[in-house]
């Protein structure tokens, strides 16, 4: 016979179990009612594409739940528009993000996860090789990731402080408009410097040049100075040169007691043309005039032993004789600016006289010759434009 307390042992537990499960159930409906009381921090649209999954949903929606946010299907009347920025036409809460899953292809699920400001969160394949509930709950959980990120995104823009407007830009000084002449002139694009029309170039001089036979060539020095039309055909030119003939004796034609000094300075006048032209070398030929002052004086003899005092010797005879000239020049370039030129030509005295000396008897002591060739060379120098060849040498 069994004991009256075991027999109702069995009674007690069962009744304190259906009492345990009835207060849990009374619980959790009273939690749920709270957490449905609760205003959530935040809106989830989903949006499923192709076969519909009640069981993704709900599994995206209970993960979403963790985080205080409430779940609208965008296919329900309870669903925002894709445009709008929170639930039931701006008196629900914002949306912080929006979830596409696009199950219409069974090898794998497509799922996009865009935060409130349209940046993509999320942008991934979830291959469905696994399990139904499998790929559910991994959706779920990237699902929950995203969200959370643009949560936390969104929390921290508002808890940000507005920056202050912009202040007023400053008005500045009045802006003067330059009269109308000035204006012009200011907006008309600047013109490079025209070159001159024509070159002006100076030379120095030196070379030799017999006057008369028995005197021997006369050492000659001069400056020169040449205009060159460089724009022209043939590059026509006009030179002016100013020559010296350092004194030479012509004891050799009368040995006597006396013998003569002669010196000559020359002037002359060329145009020329140039004929031949290369990158650093031309040709010229000029015909011109001109005039020489020659002036010859009486000197003692040395050579032949005599002695006669200056005093007692007549004084020197100047005359100006006009001469015709032909000269051809060749001018090789050095640098832009410098040239070498060596020059040929004659001059033609159509008036040369003889000088004597009149004593007992009259003595010949100097005859200039008719034609009288010359040998010069020297350096010229670009004083105004680029130069004979121009600032790179040659054409």
């Amino acid at each position: 016979m069994v004991p009256r307390a075991l027999t109702g042992a069995p009674v007690v537990s069962l009744a304190l179990a259906l009492l345990v499960v009835a207060f849990a159930g009374t619980a959790s409906r009273a939690g749920a009612q709270t957490s449905e009381q609760e205003p959530a921090d935040g809106a989830v649209v989903v949006r499923l594409s192709g076969p519909d999954d009640p069981a993704l949903r709900d599994s995206i929606r209970e993960l979403l739940a963790r985080l205080h946010l409430q779940v609208a299907d965008a296919a329900s009347p309870a669903g925002a528009p894709s445009s709008a920025s929170t639930l039931d036409g701006g008196t629900g809460p914002a949306i912080v993000a929006r979830v596409e899953v696009d199950l219409s292809s069974p090898a794998d699920a497509l799922v996009v996860v865009t935060s409130d400001t349209g940046e993509v969160l999320l942008r991934r394949s979830v291959p469905r090789d696994a399990s139904a509930s499998i790929v559910r709950e991994e959706i779920a959980h990237e699902v929950q990731s995203a969200v959370e990120s643009a949560l936390l995104a969104a929390r921290e823009r508002a808890s940000r402080p507005e920056s202050p407007p912009p202040p007023p830009p400053v008005p500045g000084p009045p802006v003067v408009e330059p009269p109308p002449a000035l204006a012009a002139t200011k907006e008309r694009p600047s013109s490079p410097p025209r070159p001159p029309p024509f070159g002006l170039e100076m030379t120095t001089l030196a070379g030799v040049s017999p006057i008369a036979s028995g005197s021997g060539p006369a050492a000659r020095i001069g400056l020169g100075m040449g205009a060159i039309a460089q724009k022209l055909p043939l590059r026509p030119s006009i030179g002016l040169t100013a020559l010296y003939a350092l004194p030479f004796d012509t004891a050799e034609i009368a040995p006597t007691e006396l013998s003569t000094q002669t010196s000559i300075a020359s002037v002359r006048v060329l145009p020329a043309l140039e004929l031949l032209r290369g990158k650093w070398l031309a040709a010229e030929i000029g015909v011109g005039a001109g005039f020489d002052v020659m002036t010859v004086g009486p000197r003692p003899n040395p050579s032949e032993g005599y002695y006669i005092p200056q005093t007692t010797l007549k004084s020197e005879t100047t005359r100006i004789d006009p001469i015709f000239s032909a000269m051809a020049t060749a001018h090789a370039g050095l640098v832009p600016g410098v040239v070498f030129l060596l020059s040929a030509g004659i001059d033609v005295d159509p008036e040369s006289r003889d000088y004597v000396l009149r004593g007992s008897t009259v003595t010949d002591v100097l005859a200039p010759s008719h034609v009288r060739p010359m040998v010069l060379a020297g350096f010229g120098f670009a004083a105004l434009g680029d130069g004979r060849f121009g600032a790179g040498g040659g054409r």
